[in-house]
Formats: structure tokens, C-alpha cells, sequence
């Protein structure tokens, strides 16, 4: 039983913080760190989303472990923020064990709580709008994301390249360079003018032979969980803090530097006709919007 109502204002620098009573901020950075002071000086309680991402190496890692402890570089500001907020925000466990291990902070301080996808749009009947649309009349792999590097999208081609099946990307296209080389495929389609959350995106979920997301590093990747709520195949990057946790082996992941293993993979899922039903029943579980509105009020409640 939820035992407070909240009244939740943007905040913005004309408004004073004595006014509120809990400040929340989204990632420990240098921008948020002014405002974060004052809440302090103010008795302000304080909540922290953290959203780290991933270091490249364990160099990079030292080397970030570092530079946070020297006053004024920009990292030592979110270590301030990390340190001194009264409850840290994790989307995962294993984001959890990162903090402690980077930042010696008190584990009983950081809550889990991953991102909320609101899943009465992802639940819906399936439609056959998308392929109406755009004259789609083959199965399809789908792959979500802007097109740049990082999401890999190249890769995927090259992997399916002999497999006889077409590639559908959606997103924008971010490096112009990168999208040159990913056209070059004549079975990748790229489609950039379908919105968020609509019927189109939906439809172009419910309709594909199986989703991908194949990128070098994600934090928590929202196209997995919305892939999982409209009860299709997919696989996803071994590179996320979030994924296998709440899904554990029910899905296949892949590494993102592997051709061979992306290939593979695809080919595996694609042969198996069953579709494993519990991973809508996990998203559902773990990432609708009620559930994870429940677990932020419960944090706020506590302190």
C-alpha cells in the first residue's frame, strides 16, 4: 500500500528547490550537478538515475575509476552526485554491482529499477498496415534503431547476406556514411518515417519473421522489450546491462564482434517455428508503465 501522493513538477532555474521535497535527477552529470547542490544545501532528499554506460575495456574502466576522483574533471562531478544522493536508480543488477565496484557506494542506497515501456500499445491485435504500406510482401527480419555504427546494422547484413531473407531497418539514418554501406545490400530495406508507438511500428513488429539487435553496446535497449510484448522471435547483443536479467536464456544473444555468431543464431531461431510465449509474459512482469510507477513510489516512500 502506497502510503504517499506526489505532486511531480519539472523543475526548471527559476523556480526555487525549497519549494519541493524530493529532487530527482536523470544521470549524475556536470549539468544537473548546480541544482543538485542547492537540494543538498536545502535538505532536499535526493534520487539519482544513474544510466552508466558500459566502459569499452577494463582500461577505460580504471582510467574513469580515476579521473573521478580529481577535482573538477567533469567525472568527478557525477561521483559527487553518486556518493551523496540518498538512493541510487540501477536498470539492473548488474549495473548495481558496477557502482558498487566503481564508486564504493552503499549497496542498500541503490534500487533496481529498470525502464517502463508502455505496454498497451505493444499488446494489440496484429495488423497488417505496415505491409500495406510499404508494398512488403516477403518474410522479413526487423531490426529497430538509429543507423549508425554502434547498432551494427552492417553487420547483420553481411551475416544474412546468404540466407535469402530480407532485412528490414527502421530508424534514422545518422551516419551517412555508414547507411552508403549498409545500401549496398540489395535486401535491406530502410524505412525512416515510422514514428514511436505507432500502429505502423507495431505492425511492423507483429509481422516480421524475427527481431535483431546486434549493437556493440546498449544499456537497456526498449526495442527488446517491445519486440518481446509482441510475442515474436528475437535476439539481442550479449552487450547490455539489462537484458539478461529479466530474460535470462529465454531468448538467444549474440556477440556484436562475430559475424559467424550473428549468422548462426539467426539461423537457429529462424528453424525453430515456436515461439517462446514466456518472454511477453516477462515484459509484462517487469516493464510496464503501473509496475514501474509502483517501484519509483515505493523508494520516494521510504525516504
Amino acid at each position: 500500500m502506497l502510503e504517499k501522493n506526489y505532486q511531480i513538477e519539472i523543475f526548471n532555474p527559476s523556480i526555487s528547490v525549497k519549494k519541493f521535497d524530493i529532487l530527482t535527477t536523470f544521470k549524475p552529470q556536470y549539468g544537473n550537478y548546480d541544482v543538485f547542490l542547492e537540494a543538498k544545501r536545502n535538505r532536499l532528499k535526493t534520487v539519482t538515475h544513474v544510466i552508466h554506460e558500459l566502459p569499452n575495456n577494463y582500461l577505460q574502466y580504471l582510467v574513469s575509476k580515476y579521473t573521478s576522483k580529481i577535482p573538477f574533471f567533469i567525472s568527478n562531478f557525477r561521483r559527487k552526485i553518486i556518493e551523496n544522493s540518498d538512493a541510487l536508480i540501477a536498470l539492473s543488477d548488474s549495473e548495481k554491482s558496477f557502482l558498487v565496484k566503481k564508486y564504493n557506494v552503499d549497496e542498500a542506497k541503490i534500487f533496481v529499477v529498470p525502464n517502463a515501456i508502455n505496454t498497451n500499445l505493444f499488446i494489440k491485435e496484429k495488423t497488417t498496415i505496415f505491409l500495406e504500406k510499404y508494398n512488403i510482401n516477403e518474410p522479413y527480419i526487423l531490426s529497430v534503431g538509429r543507423i549508425e555504427q554502434n547498432k551494427n546494422q552492417l553487420s547483420i547484413a553481411e551475416a544474412i547476406k546468404d540466407l535469402g531473407i530480407k532485412l528490414i531497418l527502421i530508424g534514422e539514418k545518422i551516419d551517412k556514411e555508414y547507411v552508403k554501406e549498409i545500401e549496398q545490400y540489395d535486401f535491406v530495406q530502410i524505412i525512416e518515417d515510422i514514428t514511436y508507438s505507432s500502429e505502423e511500428l507495431i505492425s511492423a513488429y507483429k509481422n516480421s519473421s524475427l527481431f535483431i539487435l546486434a549493437s556493440f553496446k546498449e544499456i537497456s535497449p526498449n526495442t527488446v522489450i517491445e519486440a518481446a510484448l509482441c510475442n515474436i522471435p528475437l535476439i539481442c547483443t550479449s552487450n547490455t546491462f539489462t537484458i539478461k536479467q529479466y530474460f535470462k536464456d529465454e531468448i538467444e544473444y549474440i556477440n556484436p564482434n562475430s559475424i559467424g555468431d550473428i549468422k548462426s543464431k539467426v539461423k537457429k531461431v529462424l528453424s525453430n517455428e515456436e515461439v517462446n510465449k514466456s518472454i511477453k509474459e516477462i515484459a509484462l512482469n517487469n516493464f510496464s508503465e503501473e509496475k514501474v510507477i509502483e517501484r519509483h513510489l515505493k523508494i520516494y516512500n521510504s525516504l
